[in-house]
């Protein structure tokens, strides 16, 4: 490649339309020509050129090249840096924000579902960890608003007790360690808090996602006699 006529991820950007992070989405996958040079990307100003041109007489966009939701919790399976990144986001705006700069586009309902499709897939080959329970269990799919007081999208309740529940999650909860999540009972307007402790977590079999299982400090029933929920 010329020196003359190369680019990097911004100056490509800028002539193609799109954001930075996008850019380099496109080449990791090899959708644009481009060169790696350890943690960065190089361009040809006249490759992309006519790889443009070449989209265009094939009456196609580049927005049909982004990514969405599914293609985006598998780069979370095979790129560990960008998993850490994104575990370092603390707000939901700002995790976004994080995904849409590196090409992703989607939106949160489209996000669960593809999380409930992959739950429900590796539900289906995982054999299920159990909790000793004292009473009843009841396979659900709650979406979980809090996880230790950090508002929180990507987790969900696979199945619940008085004693006890399993979170099915893309990021580990840490093993014997206290912990709270909010939710909304089906056909209820009001969120529920329950605390407890993490007995213990595990990775579904070939998926980076994860379950684990949570001993309440109080049964639910015991609460709710006390009006606590």
């Amino acid at each position: 490649m010329r020196e003359k006529e190369a680019l990097n991820s911004e100056e490509a950007a800028h002539l193609l339309g799109f954001k930075p992070g996008t850019i380099r989405a496109l080449a990791r996958r090899g959708t644009i020509p481009a060169i790696q040079k350890g943690d960065a990307w190089q361009f040809s100003r006249s490759e992309l050129i006519a790889w443009l041109r070449e989209q265009k007489d094939q009456g196609e966009k580049l927005e049909q090249n982004l990514t969405g939701a599914a293609a985006f919790l598998q780069r979370t399976k095979e790129d560990d840096q960008f998993r850490q990144r994104l575990e370092a986001c603390k707000t939901d705006e700002e995790r976004m924000n994080f995904v849409q700069e590196e090409g992703f586009f989607f939106t949160l309902n489209e996000l669960e579902e593809s999380i409930k499709a992959e739950l429900a897939e590796a539900e289906a080959g995982l054999q299920k960890p159990r909790i000793t329970r004292k009473a009843q269990r009841y396979q659900v799919y709650l979406a979980v608003s809090e996880l230790n007081g950090e508002n929180v999208t990507d987790t969900v309740i696979l199945d619940i007790s008085a004693w006890g529940a399993k979170l099915g999650s893309l990021i580990p909860v840490k093993s014997h360690g206290a912990i709270e999540i909010t939710f909304t009972p089906p056909g209820e307007s009001h969120q529920v808090r329950l605390t407890g402790e993490v007995v213990w977590t595990k990775p579904v079999p070939t998926k980076e996602k994860f379950h684990s299982g949570i001993e309440f400090f109080e049964p639910i029933d015991q609460l709710h006699r006390k009006g606590e929920i």
